[in-house]
């Protein structure tokens, strides 16, 4: 959990403390509230970015119940994170590639549709939700990434792997994002970073 996140947790917690005051309510056991948002008791320092958000939301149908579209957005936005990764990495690709959308409908098809009783063939129909298999020679089960971050991890690799297609153009980062029409975050646009490098360079 980042110190930016530690913050609004304990803000969102003191906002259901009070709303429970001003509605005269019994205060929930905070750790009650984790467990009905993620089925388990976790502490709020072992969250992921996924689990942060359903706490959130479950806080926040304590002191917001009427903002239901609030606690929905709140959500969904793992799924929202995930979209927009896999949009950045659409848009760079598009810059190598003749048909990108084909070429992912093709990933998409041959990665989750093999043995599955759900076709998929675009991004919006993948999963976001973490899956659970069974490891067949011990019987374990363990948790693999979401459909959507496989895709992401996939297209990673494809557009900046070691032999990934901004490898071959011989093109940096900074180059194909800005080409893309992305946000780049190198030294060279972000002035806290290029102010930074310049007080290395001067000692």
């Amino acid at each position: 959990m980042t110190e930016k996140q530690e913050k609004l947790y304990w803000r969102e917690w003191a906002a259901v403390r009070f709303a429970c005051k001003r509605r005269a309510l019994t205060e929930p056991d905070r750790h009650e509230l984790h467990a009905k948002a993620l089925g388990e008791d976790k502490s709020h320092k072992s969250l992921n970015n996924a689990d942060f958000d359903r706490v959130l939301a479950e806080f926040r149908s304590w002191s917001q119940p009427e903002n239901v579209s609030g606690q929905v957005r709140q959500i969904e936005q793992p799924r929202t994170r995930s979209l927009r990764k896999a949009g950045e990495l659409m848009a760079c690709l598009e810059l190598y590639h003749p048909d990108p959308v084909g070429y992912v409908r093709e990933i998409i098809r041959d990665k989750f549709n093999r043995g599955s009783s759900r076709q998929v063939s675009d991004i919006t129909d993948l999963s976001s939700e973490p899956q659970i298999v069974t490891n067949r020679s011990t019987g374990e089960p363990r948790e693999i990434p979401s459909q959507i971050d496989q895709l992401i991890m996939t297209l990673g690799r494809v557009v900046n792997g070691k032999d990934g297609y901004r490898a071959r153009a011989k093109d940096s980062v900074h180059t194909m994002l800005t080409r893309a029409g992305l946000k780049c975050h190198c030294a060279q646009c972000s002035p806290r970073k290029k102010a930074a490098m310049m007080r290395m360079e001067q000692g």
